[in-house]
C-alpha cells in the first residue's frame, strides 16, 4: 500500500505543476488577459484529468497481469499432477476392459474416426469400438444400412410378421358330418309329404337336393350361393381374395329377360339413358343380393364376379367375370350339351349390358375401358359330369373351388346314384 501510494504521489507530481507556480501563473494570466476564457479552462481541466486516470489504469493492469500469471503457473502444476493420476487410472482400466473396447486414453493415440465427438476440454467423450478386435461384421452392417427394409431384406422379413395365408381355407370335398346327415334324413322321412313327393314342400326340396341325378332348381342354386357368401363374410381369409362377390341365379335370369328391353330403349346423344334391368344399381353397389350384403362397389372394390347361368332352360353352367380383364370365363360340366353359339347367346346380355353400366357409372379415362362388350371363353379340360342331372352341383363346386383358390380336381366332382349313399353331396351340411 505504501509503495502504491508513493507511486501515485510521484505520478501526481509529474503530471500536475506545484501549487505555488500554478497560482502565480494564473494571477499573471488574469492580469494580462482582457477577460476569463472559460472554454480554455475547461479544456485544460479535461486534459489534466485524462492523463491522471490513464497512468492509474496502466499501473493497475500491470499488477493484475502479474497476479494472474502466478496463479496460472500454479494451476498448470496442479493439472499436470492430476493428469498423470488420470492417465494412470485409465491405463489400469484398459487392462481390465473387455476385448474389442478401448478407453479414452487409448483412443487419443488412434486415428480419430469421423463419428467421434469431443467434450469442451478437448477429450473424447465416447467409448470407441476397436474394429481390429471387435467381432462385429462392419461390412454386413454397412450393406444392411444401404438396403431398403422392405425390398429383399432378410432381416426385415424376420422383423415384419408374415401375412396370413390367403385362400384354401377348407376342403370342399370333405365328407359331411354323418350325424348331421342322418338327422336331416330322419326329419325328411318323418314328413308325410315325403312319400307323396309333393312338389313345393320342404321335404321334397331336400329330397331333390340329396338325391343324385335330380336336377336342381333356382332356389337350390340360390341356397348354395348364399351358403358360400355366408362363409365368405365370416371367414374372408379362407378365400383367395377379398375383392370378389357371388351373385344368385336371380341376377342372370333378370338380365337375360330384360335384355330385349335394353336394346329397344332409346339412348341420349352421349349414349346414356338406356334402360337397365331392375335392381342393377343395387347389384353394382353391393346392396344385392340381400343375403350377406357386401356393400362393395364393382370395379372400385370388386374385381371378380361369380354366378350361375342357365343355358337352354335346363342346364346350369358357372361363369367368372374378371372386370380388370374385361373377360368372362365359363365352366361347363357337359361341353357337348350346348354349342359355342348357344353359349354365346346365353352370355350376351351380361357381356353387353355390364360394360355399358360400368361406363355410365365411371368418370374420366375409366369410361374408355368399357366401350366394347366383354369377351368370353368356355374352358376345356374341366371335370365333366358323366351322369345327367348333376350340372347344378358341378356349377356350385366350380365356383367354390375357384373362389377358394384351388384348382379343379382331375376327376369327376361327384359320384353315386339314388341307391348309393350321399357322402359326396356335402355342400349343404
Amino acid at each position: 500500500m505504501k509503495t502504491e501510494a508513493g507511486q501515485m504521489m510521484r505520478s501526481l507530481k509529474t503530471v500536475s505543476p506545484s501549487r505555488t507556480q500554478s497560482d502565480a501563473e494564473s494571477r499573471k494570466k488574469a492580469r494580462e488577459s482582457p477577460g476569463l476564457d472559460v472554454e480554455t479552462m475547461k479544456g485544460e481541466i479535461v486534459r489534466w484529468l485524462t492523463g491522471l486516470t490513464s497512468n492509474m489504469a496502466n499501473k493497475s493492469d500491470g499488477d493484475k497481469a502479474k497476479k494472474d500469471s502466478a496463479e496460472e503457473s500454479k494451476g498448470d502444476e496442479s493439472d499436470e499432477s492430476k493428469g498423470e493420476e488420470s492417465r494412470a487410472e485409465e491405463s489400469k482400466a484398459a487392462e481390465t476392459a473387455p476385448k474389442g473396447m478401448t478407453t479414452r486414453s487409448k483412443a487419443r493415440e488412434t486415428p480419430k474416426p469421423l463419428c467421434e465427438s469431443e467434450n469442451e476440454n478437448g477429450g473424447i467423450s465416447v467409448v470407441v469400438v476397436d474394429k481390429e478386435q471387435s467381432c462385429i461384421d462392419y461390412g454386413s452392417v454397412k450393406k444392411l444400412k444401404q438396403q431398403s427394409p422392405f425390398d429383399g431384406n432378410s432381416t426385415a422379413k424376420v422383423i415384419i410378421p408374415n401375412q396370413p395365408k390367403q385362400g384354401q381355407g377348407y376342403n370342399p370335398f370333405a365328407n359331411p358330418d354323418r350325424q348331421k346327415l342322418s338327422a336331416l334324413l330322419d326329419w325328411v322321412k318323418l314328413d308325410p309329404k315325403w312319400r307323396q313327393k309333393v312338389k313345393g314342400s320342404s321335404s321334397h326340396w331336400f329330397y331333390i337336393l340329396l338325391t343324385p341325378t335330380k336336377w336342381l332348381i333356382d332356389t337350390h342354386m340360390d341356397a348354395g350361393i348364399n351358403l358360400l357368401r355366408l362363409r365368405y363374410t365370416k371367414h374372408p381369409e379362407w378365400f383367395r381374395s377379398d375383392r370378389f362377390c357371388m351373385l344368385d341365379a336371380v341376377f342372370t335370369q333378370m338380365w337375360t329377360a330384360k335384355y330385349s328391353e335394353f336394346l329397344a330403349s332409346p339412348a341420349n346423344p352421349d349414349g346414356s339413358g338406356k334402360l337397365l334391368p331392375p335392381g342393377a344399381l343395387d347389384y353394382y353397389t353391393g346392396k344385392e343380393s340381400e343375403y350377406s350384403i357386401s356393400n362393395k362397389t364393382w370395379a372400385l372394390e370388386i374385381n371378380d364376379i361369380y354366378a350361375p347361368l342357365l343355358v337352354k332352360n335346363d342346364h346350369w353352367i358357372a361363369y367368372w367375370i374378371s372386370i380388370p380383364r374385361r373377360r368372362i370365363v365359363i365352366w361347363d360340366s357337359d361341353l357337348a350339351y350346348a354349342t359355342d353359339a348357344e353359349i354365346a347367346k346365353a352370355v350376351k346380355p351380361i357381356a353387353h349390358m355390364l360394360p355399358y353400366m360400368l361406363r355410365m357409372l365411371s368418370t374420366g379415362a375409366e369410361r374408355e375401358l368399357y366401350t366394347v362388350d366383354f369377351t368370353h371363353e368356355r374352358e376345356s379340360g374341366v371335370p365333366q359330369n358323366k351322369q345327367s342331372g348333376d350340372c347344378g352341383v358341378y356349377c356350385l363346386k366350380y365356383i367354390e373351388c375357384h373362389a377358394l383358390g384351388m384348382s379343379f380336381p382331375p376327376h369327376e366332382l361327384i359320384n353315386g346314384t339314388e341307391k348309393h349313399d350321399y357322402k359326396h353331396l356335402g355342400l349343404y351340411d
